[in-house]
């Protein structure tokens, strides 16, 4: 969820939605969690290694801000109910550029409503 919501600090963290999470975490109880996290990525950047995702976040972050953001007129997603929101960031970064309407652009989405789990707001998992 820190992820798919661009959460960077505790402070954030601390007022982020859980929907969908099997158990209600405390401030106290989210505070502990925000400290694995941080462990996590200290130690992940002193080996210098990324999580699939943080590199999913870090590409979708420079197609939104950096040469070449949205050069496709056009997308088609299959399967979408498969991808995380940071795997639509990447998208929506090669789709549509900062500070413009979609109105010359489509998007095509495919995908089942109703799949054993899945990331979307109606996440059953």
């Amino acid at each position: 969820m820190v992820l798919a919501q661009s959460i960077t600090t505790p402070d954030q963290y601390l007022g982020a939605s859980r929907r969908g999470r099997g158990t209600a975490l405390g401030s106290a109880k989210r505070l502990v969690v925000w400290g694995a996290i941080e462990e996590f990525e200290r130690r992940l950047s002193d080996d210098r290694k990324w999580t699939y995702l943080q590199v999913r976040a870090e590409a979708a972050r420079l197609l939104r801000s950096g040469p070449g953001a949205a050069q496709h007129r056009h997308v088609v997603v299959d399967e979408a109910q498969d991808l995380h929101p940071v795997q639509w960031r990447v998208l929506r970064g090669r789709w549509l550029p900062v500070g413009t309407t979609s109105s010359s652009r489509a998007i095509l989405i495919s995908g089942s409503t109703t799949p054993a789990c899945h990331w979307g707001p109606w996440a059953s998992c």
